[in-house]
């Protein structure tokens, strides 16, 4: 069982002002407490299959947890797969450490150097002429929407 008795307690008085309130509108005062009290005794008696239920769902007996546990673990066997990165703060402390010294060892002409033998190496691109549909026949335009559409 989960709880105390005081569960069912409040489950009971829950179900008293519950009927109250939507009974005192259309009975008397008498009738609706009357209501109430077996508001009180039906809520009280069903506090105890809640109880039960809750009780099996939030503390399971530490038999079947095991047994399902084991169905689990061999149902589910090689169906996960766990990746992990591999931790490369070394490789990157040593990267930051290599840039560090090499800007300090560099002079503000060995960079203009290095700025300038890049822009030597800088060649745009040149590609190639597309046709120009002008200068072509009727008939290999016709040949080319033909093949284009695959008629």
């Amino acid at each position: 069982m989960f709880g105390t008795w005081r569960w069912n307690l409040s489950f009971g008085i829950f179900g008293f002002f519950l009927i109250i309130l939507f009974s005192l509108t259309n009975n008397p005062l008498i009738t609706s407490l009357i209501r109430g009290t077996y508001a009180f005794i039906t809520f009280f008696l069903l506090a105890f299959p809640v109880r039960f239920v809750c009780g099996v769902i939030i503390n399971p007996s530490q038999e079947v947890v095991a047994v399902t546990e084991a169905e689990t673990d061999q149902s589910l066997k090689g169906t996960n797969v766990n990746f992990v990165t591999p931790d490369e703060d070394e490789d990157l402390n040593e990267v930051l450490r290599a840039q560090i010294t090499q800007t300090k060892s560099s002079t503000p002409k060995d960079e203009v150097k290095v700025s300038q033998d890049l822009s030597e190496q800088f060649q745009p691109l040149k590609p190639t002429q597309l046709v120009n549909t002008d200068s072509m026949e009727s008939e290999e335009l016709t040949k080319v929407i033909r093949h284009l559409t695959g008629e």
